[in-house]
């Protein structure tokens, strides 16, 4: 075990030089607007935040109207390891995560090659080909992916050992990552690894068993996220044109042996419009290959028939996304899969397989071990190289446009609106030249790219998440009345729209215009019976879970806050509780009378409640069984 720990710590400092000693935050392959610096890293500074505030973070007032994040699952409040985010500062916290999660792939993988009876070399070869792969250095962006993902070999190891408990903690780990479509995709390869290995009825029962245990574990995540389904725009699931718009062709297979043959994204010179880079690529190497089929070749002679299973496995799932678009209605009817889009991550698997694959093929060998392994580390290591990049945290201070916004002292909202994509496109255009890379980045910041507005603490209509409620076209009509700002790339025309400040950026980046909205009231404000009389009101205390109003008018009638009525949401006027409603179709009103003074809005999701008592409750079970039945603290 020492071995493989150097090894892979040698290569993560070696690779990972600059996330190692915080150079910077971690970005992957760009430096700028991408899914880490608007997805992943303002969640994780929203949790951090939140934690040592006291709080947890179920409800974000940044986000679209309000929104409830933990139930959004891509900040994976619950996954044990996300606790560092309470104690670091975010981005250190975000930069270690991610090397913790390269190291435990490698050690996950080596631990089942040594179960299988891979001798040590070999198995340290595929450790290295799995967790530092086209699949992973291309998926570094995604952290929810990249963390359930490193879980697949432990989950094929306890099935090997029939370990039914450790493995519902293996599927409850993947769902607390924040992406649940790695574990429902281990779930079905788990099932023909099992019929593989044991054709038991028994065993399959446990083994789905153990599923289901492992989705009540994380039911503290699960239940919430069940909750927030109906209301999203993924209610329906996918829309079909998300699912088939990007797909896996016969070309793509040449990206296992060559990842830029159509072109280099962080260049700008992939320009195919029928798929996405970083979900195609799954680079191995011109050397992993021939030992891959080297494997094959001798697999008579080597008696394992772990090779047919994992070649079949390979092929099985190559054939399925090559005739995905053509089998799409049948899949589609089988449960859970309309959830989710882009199969191609089932390319996991393929990779997961061939390192095994590969071991074989090396420890057949006879001779030229040494120039082999070298080859393969070296191609593997090149390519990698280019996913290794940092942001100067310099890249966070505050924009000028955050700076004009914060001079308003009031509680409102902003919309972005960048007609075109006007703004979007010549940054990205800029961010393909190193030269003008960080400039256009830094300038584009001023448009809030959605998300990054948490770390600002400025609350912006428009959102990124797979579970948004609404769609991007319905922001225009929201943002007539529920937002005070507009920061704009093109000049607006309308007349209820005043121009505040208007900001210059560098190179081609079109000048951001901050208009102020002349139909926006208020945050707060109250309404008398007939609609005469509408007032300010003042908001006391405006925290994530808790909003307080201060009502100093004499007249009964509606109260409303432009916040989204969401379920778990309720209203306290007075200390007692009412009945609240729903204003212009998303805010939250109440009625009240004329002695009314004090009005409590309170998020306490029951969702949330119920979840966190199940999860309790399944870890209870686990921990029972265990010390019943395993006097020798081994799992069942």
């Amino acid at each position: 075990m020492a071995a493989i720990s150097i090894v892979l710590l040698l290569a993560i400092l070696i690779l990972h030089f600059k996330t190692v000693f915080l150079f910077g935050l971690f970005s992957a392959h760009q430096a700028g607007a991408n899914d880490i610096t608007t997805l992943y890293f303002p969640s994780r500074f929203f949790f951090g935040n939140s934690l040592r505030t006291g709080e947890f973070p179920l409800w974000n007032n940044n986000m679209f109207l309000g929104f409830p994040i933990h139930a959004e699952g891509q900040g994976g409040f619950f996954y044990p390891l996300n606790i560092i985010f309470a104690i670091f500062p975010q981005w250190i916290a975000y930069n270690y995560i991610f090397l913790m999660h390269v190291f435990l792939g490698g050690f996950f993988m080596y631990l089942f090659l040594r179960e299988i009876k891979l001798k040590k070399i070999p198995s340290l070869l595929s450790s290295f080909i799995f967790i530092f792969s086209g699949f992973f250095a291309c998926h570094a962006e995604h952290m929810n992916l990249f963390n359930s993902c490193i879980w697949i070999p432990l989950g094929f190891l306890f099935v090997l050992k029939k370990q039914y408990l450790c493995l519902s903690l293996i599927f409850a780990l993947q769902l607390l990552t924040g992406f649940p479509q790695i574990a429902f995709y281990s779930g079905i390869i788990l099932f023909f690894w099992q019929i593989f290995n044991i054709r038991k009825f028994k065993e399959i029962v446990r083994l789905f068993l153990s599923s289901i245990l492992g989705i009540l574990i994380a039911f503290c995540q699960v239940l919430p996220t069940i909750e927030l389904i109906p209301h999203s725009i993924r209610s329906k699931g996918i829309n079909p044109h998300d699912m088939f718009s990007w797909g896996y062709y016969l070309k793509d297979m040449l990206l296992f042996i060559h990842p830029y043959i159509f072109g280099n994204p962080v260049l700008g010179t992939y320009t195919r419009k029928d798929s996405i880079f970083c979900e195609n690529c799954v680079f191995i190497g011109i050397m992993t290959i021939l030992l891959v089929i080297l494997s094959i070749i001798k697999n008579k002679s080597l008696g394992v028939k772990r090779i047919g299973f994992f070649a079949g496995l390979s092929i099985g799932i190559i054939v399925f996304l090559l005739v995905f678009p053509i089998i799409s209605d049948l899949v589609l009817y089988i449960p859970g899969f309309k959830f989710f889009r882009l199969p191609q991550r089932f390319l996991v698997f393929i990779v997961f397989s061939l390192s095994i694959l590969a071991a074989y093929g090396f420890q057949s060998l006879k001779r030229l071990k040494i120039p082999v392994l070298f080859i393969i580390l070296l191609e593997l290591i090149n390519f990698g190289s280019g996913y290794n990049k940092v942001l100067d945290m310099e890249y966070f201070n505050i924009p000028y446009s955050v700076k004009f916004l914060k001079k308003d002292a009031d509680i409102f909202r902003v919309f972005v609106l960048d007609a075109g994509k006007k703004a979007w496109i010549s940054n990205y255009v800029l961010s393909t030249m190193p030269e003008t890379n960080y400039i256009s980045q830094k300038g584009y910041l001023n448009y809030l790219p959605p998300n990054t507005n948490i770390i600002f603490d400025i609350p912006v209509l428009n959102i990124y998440s797979p579970l948004k409620v609404v769609d991007d076209s319905e922001y225009s009509e929201l943002a007539k009345s529920n937002v005070k700002y507009i920061l704009s790339s093109a000049n607006l025309s309308d007349k209820e729209f005043v121009l505040a400040e208007k900001i210059y950026l560098p190179l081609f980046l079109p000048s951001l215009k901050i208009y102020k909205n002349r139909n926006y009231f208020s945050h707060a404000f109250f309404e008398d019976e007939k609609k005469q009389k509408k007032e300010s009101l003042r908001i006391l205390q405006y925290s994530s879970n808790k909003v307080k109003i201060e009502k100093n008018i004499n007249f009964a009638g509606t109260v409303t806050l432009l916040d989204f009525n969401y379920p778990g949401w309720s209203v306290f006027v007075d200390g007692s509780s009412s009945k609240m409603y729903t204003a212009n179709a998303m805010t939250r009103s109440v009625k009240v009378s004329r002695s009314s003074k004090k009005i409590d809005f309170i998020f306490l999701s029951e969702s949330f409640i119920v979840g966190v008592w199940i999860s309790i409750f399944a870890i209870f079970v686990v921990f029972c069984v265990l010390g019943i039945f395993d006097y020798e603290n081994t799992c069942y």
